[in-house]
């Protein structure tokens, strides 16, 4: 036997002497030198045939069987088994399988799309002689719904096949297969129809039935017919969406017919798989950054219906949520691909970080070309809070569907994310000017500056230090070691403040606080020149704080003071602040300065002004008219600056004698003008 295909009287003998049948087979290797490795079972049937009418009650069977595989080894079985023997048995057994399982998907489309799916009709001869013909009659089809009722089923025969050789072996080269609808014959099949790749005789049908009759010639063999049916569940459903959802099955039912020997009805089930609503979110940058503004980060909804197991969308909802270290997400686009029934109504965004878009309309059309789903492209800047740490986290991603038989994970589905954060301790620096409410925040490497009003009256200020460890462990012995703007120290401040208020936190840790004045301290708190003390010190010009813990990976710790800044403040004055933060890991003792913070003054204008007028070398006679011209150049910004001209400048500056006309110069001079 080469891979199943062939089996005939060479490989099996009967030895009537001592009642034994010895079946021979072989998975010989084909002319290219392969062997069939498929997985299957090889069934045979034996046939007894009685010369003279014998009251048999049971047959007792003994058999054995030997395979020797190519791998040199053997495998041995034995069966001993007493069959009874059925009294009027049946000459031709039929039977009818289907596909077990199709999904419904394409019947809500209700569009251009057919479920196809296979039955296979088989007729085992079991004495051909007692038989002229063998007779398959199939009716229409029903849908079993829910409630138990039966309504007709949408379905029509694409092709029927039959193996030739099976034919050939079964029926003879000389055999016919007829196939009707009614009392109309609409094909024969035989030697002359023509063959598949798969050497098998194929009806394609020209029209659309629903019930068959297929019967065939006098068998000439004991054996196994076997015909395969391909079948399709019409595109246009005859029944509406309620109905639809209801149906549970499909019933086909087999009647078998020939002489001598009553018919047979046989039943096959094909279950329908209930369809899902699935959808994916995706990014285009799986890594975001807490340092800089991640532009152009593309976030991607996927709403899946590229598969008959899909649900198609009918006003579908999408809401994408990025984890709470996002600061701000800035929707710069919204856009839809592979899809032409479904549109935009509304974009939003929730919280800074959760974007809601709203679509209408109704999808009838399943996404083909290798597509996964209709897709909606947003086009982002992403900012993320300058405290977040490292983490592994994720974006979840809600949907809805009017159309959804299920949700697949109730609605649900995310994705990877990463939050990427400077490695080590962040060292995040801020201050408040409380009069005007302006804060100024530096990480990193970029220093800040707010304004500090002129000629105002004395003000406070607001320090806030926010300390992280980023680390990929916990730390030990962390110092805070924080300069208070001092004039002429190395920050570049020109003037002095006072403490206003404790170095502390809120928060529920162990430190302690130490104040020194002078501007240059060091952290050792042995050295008696450093002066530090736990009694606060409105002249403080450095400050320490020891936290007397372990500082957990992850973890964060926040401390704040006020400052009292001078009154009648003139321009060109600056107040700078910064920290160091000392800490220890398993390893290696590290540290981190924070960027200063500053609050200026600005600077002042530069003017510079030139006098011209239209004498002669600067000598005016009696009774001329002399124009002077005033050239102001301001080098610096000073839109708050207004020049006029005093009268008293021209006053009997030429020869003692009174101007005949004045000019008054009015207005703001902004830029370099």
């Amino acid at each position: 036997m080469l891979n199943g295909d062939s089996f005939s009287a060479e490989n099996w003998n009967y030895n009537k002497e001592t009642g034994e049948i010895t079946i021979n087979v072989e998975n010989a290797p084909t002319q290219e030198e392969k062997i069939s490795w498929k997985q299957g079972t090889d069934e045979f049937i034996v046939t007894y045939i009685y010369n003279t009418e014998e009251i048999v009650p049971a047959i007792e069977l003994n058999a054995k069987n030997t395979i020797n595989t190519y791998t040199e080894n053997s495998v041995e079985g034995n069966v001993n088994k007493t069959q009874e023997i059925t009294v009027n048995g049946n000459f031709v057994e039929y039977e009818i399988a289907a596909t077990e399982k199709i999904s419904k998907g394409y019947m809500y489309a209700n569009s251009n799309y057919e479920t196809q799916y296979d039955e296979t009709l088989t007729a085992n001869v079991i004495y051909k002689d007692a038989i002229e013909g063998i007779i398959f009659f199939k009716d229409t089809e029903a849908y079993n719904l829910e409630d138990g009722k039966k309504v007709q089923a949408d379905t029509i025969y694409k092709t029927t096949k039959v193996n030739k050789a099976n034919f050939n072996k079964i029926l003879g080269e000389n055999g016919q297969l007829k196939i009707y609808n009614g009392e109309n014959l609409i094909a024969t099949i035989d030697n002359n129809t023509q063959v598949d790749e798969y050497g098998n005789l194929v009806y394609n049908y020209q029209a659309n039935y629903n019930n068959i009759k297929i019967e065939t010639t006098t068998p000439v063999s004991e054996g196994k017919l076997i015909i395969e049916n391909n079948k399709a569940l019409s595109a246009k459903s005859t029944y509406n969406y309620n109905t639809q959802k209801q149906i549970r099955n499909i019933e086909a039912t087999l009647i078998g017919i020939n002489k001598n020997q009553e018919q047979q009805t046989k039943s096959a089930i094909t279950t329908f798989e209930e369809t899902a609503t699935k959808a994916q979110v995706q990014i285009s940058k799986k890594d975001l950054s807490t340092v800089v503004t991640n532009e152009n980060v593309e976030l991607r909804a996927v709403l899946e219906s590229d598969d008959i197991t899909d649900d198609l969308y009918k006003n579908p909802t999408v809401r994408i949520e990025l984890p709470e270290e996002i600061e701000n997400v800035n929707v710069k686009s919204v856009n839809m691909l592979f899809n032409n029934e479904l549109q935009i109504a509304n974009t939003t965004v929730e919280a800074g970080r959760i974007i809601n878009i709203a679509l209408t309309g109704e999808q009838t059309q399943f996404i083909t070309d290798n597509n996964k789903g209709i897709t909606i492209i947003v086009n982002t800047d992403i900012t993320l809070k300058k405290a977040a740490t490292s983490k592994e986290t994720q974006i979840t991603m809600n949907y809805t569907n009017e159309k959804a038989i299920n949700l697949e994970n109730a609605g649900v589905t995310t994705t990877p994310l990463n939050i990427v954060a400077p490695v080590g301790v962040i060292a995040i620096n801020s201050v408040t000017n409380t009069s005007t409410g302006e804060t100024a925040t530096s990480i990193g490497s970029n220093k800040e500056e707010i304004e500090l009003k002129r000629n105002a009256e004395k003000t406070t200020a607001t320090y806030n230090q926010t300390i992280i460890n980023n680390e990929s462990e916990p730390v030990t012995g962390m110092k805070i070691l924080g300069r208070i703007g001092t004039e002429g120290d190395n920050l570049g401040s020109t003037i002095s403040a006072k403490l206003a208020s404790e170095v502390g936190t809120t928060e529920n840790i162990d430190y302690t606080v130490y104040y020194s004045e002078k501007a240059d301290a060091t952290d050792n708190l042995q050295d008696s020149t450093n002066g530090w003390t736990t009694e606060i010190k409105q002249n403080a010009k450095s400050y320490l704080i020891v936290i007397n813990k372990e500082m957990a990976q992850g973890e964060e710790v926040n401390f704040s003071y006020n400052m009292e800044l001078p009154e009648n403040l003139e321009y060109g004055e600056n107040l700078a602040s910064t920290y160091s933060v000392e800490y220890n890991t398993q390893t290696e003792a590290l540290n981190k300065t924070a960027t200063p913070v500053v609050l200026s003054t600005g600077d002042g204008p530069i003017i510079e002004a030139t006098l011209e007028d239209n004498t002669a070398d600067g000598v005016a006679y009696v009774e001329q008219n002399v124009k002077y011209i005033v050239t102001i150049n301001v080098e610096k910004n000073s839109c708050n600056m207004v020049i006029y001209s005093d009268r008293n400048l021209f006053t009997e500056v030429i020869y003692r004698r009174k101007l005949q006309s004045h000019y008054m110069i009015g207005g703001k001079i902004c830029d370099s003008q």
